[in-house]
């Protein structure tokens, strides 16, 4: 451990060593390193746990498998970075720089990334478990299969992330800009989506089965064969959404805007859409066994041979809709 403040040619220095084989790894940990100039050194496997690197110029360094475990990392700049499976658990990287940086596999597990931008970073099968993103920037960057259960990403910018398969549960998303992202078979169960912005994103076959969208904004997006069961959809937006196939079963709708949806065969048993906008609304052969439908507007809803067993429709307006075939 450096018993003084590092230069850069001491750690130069360091990084030759173990080229030639000298030594086999870079020992830094608790080292101060603020503010220094390491673009493009090559570090890999260093260890650097609990080390300073706030306000260090890393644009371009390579840290692959390197130990940053609880290390600083404020307003540093890591811009095209080599982070892949670096350990970041528990490091601050407050308003950092990762622009385009390759965080592949990476452990950033409670790691705090406010206000961090990661516009195009690779973080594809990372660990984000609990790590703070409130304010983050992360349009376009490659998020799949990423593990972010429990995170925060209230206020986040992830428009148009790739985030296929990412588990998110209990993630917190509030007022999320989530606009045109891929979240094709993602695990969004329990997740906290109020007024989030999901304008045409894709969440074909997503889980969102108890999540809390009240307010949200889905306008355009297909969740052909997602499962928001028991979801709170209040006040929602979801014009023009695809729904094809979509378990709704006892999920809230009240208030919620469905106009133009196209939604057959979905399941929308026990559901509640008291007072919802299902004006043009396609819900051929959907399940509505049980709904609560009191004063929703269905006007030129088609409605053709779809379930509505025990369905409660007081009040609701039904002009010029298709009832055909439909089971009552």
């Amino acid at each position: 451990m450096p018993d003084h403040r590092m230069t850069a040619e001491e750690i130069l220095e360091l990084a030759y060593d173990q080229a030639m084989g000298i030594i086999s790894k870079i020992e830094l940990r608790d080292a101060d390193l603020n503010s220094l100039e390491l673009q493009k050194f090559v570090l890999d496997g260093a260890d650097l746990t609990n080390a300073n690197l706030q306000n260090a110029d890393l644009e371009k360094i390579s840290l692959e498998n390197a130990v940053l475990a609880g290390a600083t990392l404020q307003e540093a700049i890591l811009t095209r970075a080599n982070l892949v499976s670096v350990d970041l658990a528990r490091a601050s990287l407050l308003r950092a720089n990762l622009l385009g940086a390759d965080l592949t596999g990476a452990n950033m597990a409670r790691a705090d990334l406010r206000d961090a931008y990661l516009y195009l970073a690779n973080m594809a099968g990372s660990n984000l478990e609990r790590a703070d993103l409130e304010g983050a920037t992360l349009v376009r960057a490659n998020l799949v299969q990423v593990d972010l259960q429990r995170a925060n990403l209230v206020r986040a910018n992830l428009l148009g992330a790739n985030l296929r398969e990412a588990i998110l549960i209990g993630a917190d998303l509030e007022r999320a800009n989530m606009a045109e992202a891929i979240l094709i078979k993602a695990v969004l169960s329990k997740a906290n989506l109020k007024g989030a912005r999901l304008l045409r994103a894709s969440l074909s076959e997503a889980d969102l089965s108890k999540a809390s969208l009240v307010d949200a904004t889905l306008t355009g997006a297909n969740l052909t064969g997602s499962d928001l069961s028991g979801a709170d959809l209040r006040g929602a937006s979801l014009d023009k959404v695809n729904l094809t196939r979509a378990n709704l079963a006892a999920s809230d709708l009240r208030l919620a805007n469905l106009r133009w949806a196209y939604m057959p065969k979905a399941s929308l048993e026990g559901a509640d859409l008291r007072g919802a906008n299902l004006e043009w609304v396609g819900m051929a052969g959907a399940d509505l066994t049980g709904a609560d439908l009191q004063h929703a507007n269905l006007t030129n809803a088609n409605l053709w041979g779809a379930i509505l067993h025990d369905a409660d429709l007081t009040g609701a307006n039904l002009e010029g809709s298709n009832i055909q075939a439909a089971i009552l």
